[in-house]
């Protein structure tokens, strides 16, 4: 762009030169007719100043225009400085944005390695809450078990005033001379069909000691062939995951005893047998601490 410039004002110096050597030749030719056709001296000396003022003109003209020129040549040269400090720019640029570009990509690769680590994090933090969670479980199961260490559960006892002395005749069976006041409480909703009799809920009873509980299962053989306590049976209060187990148990125990004897029995309440301390070997309640006629 710049040499453009310049070759196009030095062309419009040498096009003004070549007028004005044009204009000169013109100028002396006319003065040279005019002088060879006009003797009179006065009449050439105002010729010759006018020749002389126009060629004084011209010269005029032609310093203005290399005035022009050279203007325009130091703007070009400030125009070329000012495009290279531009190049120098664009090219500060360039290195930034590189720069930029490469800060980017660490960027993008240390943000993929971390999601990765993330992932791995997850997981693990998956099995520790997992982990977390049955522990937890676990542990309300023996919070659950703990609570319920004292007690036993009556089934069949009727809601009645009768049903309750008899609970409590039973009771004293359990425990002999025990001046004991053992606090009992039904279980479930009352029973709106009216089979209060038929269907009793069952009666929980808390004991005061682990000990006394475990005193009055073993003493359920106490109630065998007892005609006051038909159709009442005596359990431990268990969490549901121990009468799952319980169940899980007597259904092994009976399909090996029921494999032995070379004939199969189903139990309608395998519920009903479970494990405890024996007394005696002879005797089935030896088995279990739960009676029933």
């Amino acid at each position: 762009m710049y040499n453009k410039v310049v070759s196009r004002s030095t062309s419009l110096v040498k096009r003004l030169k070549g007028y004005w050597q044009v204009g000169f030749l013109f100028i002396s030719v006319l003065y040279t007719t005019v002088f060879s056709s006009h003797p009179n001296q006065i009449q050439m000396d105002r010729e010759d100043a006018t020749v002389l003022e126009l060629l004084q003109s011209l010269h005029k003209r032609f310093d203005d225009a290399e005035g022009v020129q050279n203007g325009m040549k130091s703007n070009v040269e400030g125009l070329h400085k000012k495009f290279d400090e531009f190049r120098e720019d664009i090219k500060v640029i360039k290195h930034r944005l590189a720069t930029v570009e490469t800060a980017q990509d660490s960027l993008k690769s240390r943000v993929a390695s971390l999601e990765k680590e993330n992932l791995g994090h997850d997981k693990e933090n998956r099995q520790t809450r997992k982990q977390l969670a049955s522990t937890e479980m676990r542990l309300q199961e023996e919070i659950d078990r703990v609570k319920r260490s004292t007690n036993i559960i009556l089934f069949g006892v009727p809601e009645t005033e009768d049903g309750v002395s008899v609970a409590m005749y039973l009771l004293n069976t359990l425990i002999p001379h025990s001046a004991t006041s053992y606090p009992m409480i039904r279980l479930g909703k009352p029973n709106e069909s009216g089979n209060a009799d038929t269907s009793p809920r069952p009666l929980k009873v808390s004991h005061s000691s682990f000990g006394e509980r475990a005193l009055a299962l073993r003493n359920c053989r106490l109630l065998k062939d007892r005609d006051e306590f038909k159709g009442i049976s005596v359990r431990p209060d268990e969490t549901p995951e121990q009468r799952r187990n319980r169940a899980t148990r007597n259904a092994k125990k009976n399909t090996a005893n029921n494999e032995s004897s070379g004939r199969k029995r189903v139990l309608d309440d395998p519920d009903m047998e479970i494990d405890c301390e024996p007394v005696t070997k002879r005797n089935h309640l030896s088995q279990t601490p739960i009676f029933s006629d």
